[in-house]
């Protein structure tokens, strides 16, 4: 809970929730479960209008969101010939403003794959289907299904067949084909696998859609995957690339990140992902799918005393129905310094570049850029209750100077964990 009093004269108390929870229970033992979640938090509004990282400033281009959800799912084990598992899930998502509608989730995924009597002669096959039913705006389907059966002519050397098809249904502009990238269809690829050494894999296959991989691990704490795939069916077809890279010392943690997937506003606010402070939050509440492109690099640090974490990120998002290329640049940053037993600050820093291109739908284009400084004292005044004093300095440019604001913020709060 987040309760607000401000010195602001239009704004003297205000509330500000954030929840994430989550529950998790065992119906039949090592068979049936149900997971269980709940979500309050905040969005922008506007991506194009007045951005901020946190929940507290009165930018008016906030909008709450509610969601909740149920995912009832059975995990089958029949005798080492085939594992699996079958669930269903649930959500619903609401906002404050009507910008996109009220939406019910339904999904369906089953997975099943060959146990461990299977050797040489491996399988595994899998069916996803997602139905996204909004109050007022237009439905969205993803729904794909996919197969693979493999074999292994020596411990280091494997070929496969894979099959599957896609059938996905979401709106687009009409007047521009070219900003469809749904692909409805069958597709089929035949590969092969090699695995010369434990730290080295090489995995490709040719078809309707084709793939090719490499994966290295010199070392229990180092991970590198790099994957190119040409995708003749598909939500997102054509060049699809994807990577990953962890590696992780005594006292440091380095990672960076490389996706291209199709969502939609809905999902990831199921996702609560928008609660995040980083660019997450420039998703605009629209009902429309999203095809989106993201990097990002991340550096942790500890010692006894201190935490440093780094980031820097770039996006690319096309909306398919209204049209809108949104390109996001930012690096971000904090440094935390116990300096006491129940003392310890906390600084941070951010800095976002914001482009919008081709709008239709709110009719403007522009570039943002935003950033924020802050200094933070906390005070541990028992194991669940803390006060603290902050400073903060936030401030936006951009293309549309009414959207330009400069916020010096003095801010002493109380926290409690329960």
């Amino acid at each position: 809970m987040q309760n607000i009093l401000s010195t602001q004269s239009e704004r003297t108390f205000d509330f500000r929730h954030q929840l994430r929870g989550n529950a998790s229970a065992e119906l039949i033992r090592k068979s049936l479960f149900v997971d269980t979640n709940a979500g309050i938090g905040q969005i922008l509004a506007n991506p194009f209008g007045r951005q901020t990282i946190d929940n507290v400033a009165n930018t008016g281009n906030r909008a709450n969101f509610y969601t909740y959800g149920i995912s009832p799912y059975w995990r089958p084990y029949l005798g080492g010939y085939a594992e699996g598992e079958a669930r269903f899930r649930y959500n619903y998502i609401t906002t404050s403003r009507g910008q996109a509608s009220d939406s019910h989730i339904l999904t369906e995924s089953v997975t099943l794959k060959s146990g461990h009597r299977f050797s040489l002669l491996t399988w595994k096959g899998s069916f996803y289907n997602s139905e996204t039913k909004r109050t007022s705006g237009k439905d969205v389907k993803f729904q794909t299904g996919f197969g693979e059966i493999r074999y292994r002519w020596h411990r280091k050397f494997s070929t496969f067949v894979q099959a599957g098809y896609n059938n996905s249904n979401f709106a687009f502009r009409t007047n521009n084909n070219q900003n469809n990238n749904n692909k409805n269809g069958f597709f089929y690829t035949f590969g092969a696998a090699w695995k010369p050494s434990r730290y080295l894999k090489l995995e490709g296959g040719w078809g309707r859609n084709s793939f090719a991989s490499i994966t290295l691990e010199p070392t229990r704490r180092t991970f590198l995957q790099a994957i190119y795939r040409h995708n003749r069916v598909g939500t997102v077809t054509g060049n699809v690339y994807q990577g990953i890279f962890r590696h992780r010392t005594r006292r440091t943690v380095w990672s960076a990140q490389y996706i291209e997937s199709a969502t939609t506003t809905q999902a990831l606010i199921v996702q609560q992902q928008a609660v995040s402070e980083v660019d997450i939050g420039n998703i605009p509440l629209v009902d429309d799918v999203i095809i989106r492109k993201r990097g990002q690099i991340s550096f942790t640090g500890n010692t006894a005393k201190t935490s440093i974490n780094l980031n820097a990120y770039a996006a690319k998002r096309k909306f398919q129905e209204t049209d809108i290329n949104s390109r996001i640049l930012g690096i971000n940053g904090s440094w935390l310094w116990r300096f006491g037993r129940r003392t310890f600050t906390n600084v941070s820093v951010l800095w976002q570049k914001t482009k919008f291109e081709d709008i239709t739908l709110l009719n403007t284009k522009g570039t943002n850029y935003y950033w924020t400084s802050s200094f933070r004292l906390i005070r541990r005044l028992t194991p669940d209750f803390s006060a603290y004093i902050e400073y903060r300095r936030q401030q936006q440019k951009s293309t549309d100077k009414d959207q330009e604001y400069i916020e010096n913020r003095g801010l002493a709060g109380l926290t409690m964990t329960f």
